[in-house]
């Protein structure tokens, strides 16, 4: 694959990562034979990145891998995997736990320790604070010292013009639950 080809490929994996976070129900999205799985995003989550990655537990007890896995098996025609941070985990658990299907994984930020076999290409930004351990992954320097940002699966595209690497999409979000003040002191209600 060469350099124009990964471009469009990191753009096309941001895109529909973006909307696997979008998908607050289960946290995946398919896209012909790719599935494209969100990371870290509730506090379930947040549980299992503290108990089960990387060596204190285990990933298929995870609430990811649960609902990842049950799909795969109706979906004989996803052929690749794509996750960010805990999801990248999960596609490589996945990887290994089903030989027979021979998955090609992608991952961003996964929380690896030292290297990981099979056919897999995992990505991470530089002095990435999850994903630092992962010895096996492609380096991305990015300019910034925000860890979320440095952490995140966006940033990974090369500016041709520039000859340099595009910044991460750092435009911050308003959860959906936040009620902001209107300008009479009275809350919109959603």
């Amino acid at each position: 694959m060469n350099r124009r080809e990964r471009n469009e490929m990191h753009k096309d994996d941001a895109y529909f990562l973006d909307l696997a976070y979008k998908n607050k129900l289960n946290y995946y999205y398919i896209h012909n034979d790719t599935m494209y799985v969100a990371g870290t995003d509730n506090l379930q989550d947040v549980y299992d990145d503290v108990t089960k990655v990387p060596k204190w537990g285990y990933i298929t007890d995870s609430a990811r891998y649960n609902m990842v896995k049950p799909v795969l098996d109706k979906h004989p025609q996803i052929k690749k995997l794509v996750g960010h941070s805990l999801s990248g985990i999960v596609a490589l658990r996945l990887q290994k736990e089903m030989p027979e299907r021979d998955f090609e994984v992608t991952t961003y930020g996964a929380p690896v320790f030292g290297y990981w076999s099979g056919k897999n290409t995992r990505y991470k930004h530089q002095f990435d604070p999850i994903s630092m351990f992962d010895m096996g992954a492609k380096i991305t320097p990015i300019a910034s010292v925000n860890p979320l940002t440095l952490h995140s699966y966006k940033g990974y595209n090369y500016d041709f013009k520039k000859h340099n690497i595009q910044l991460a999409n750092t435009e911050r979000v308003v959860p959906k639950l936040f009620n902001p003040v209107q300008t009479d002191n009275t809350y919109r209600i959603y």
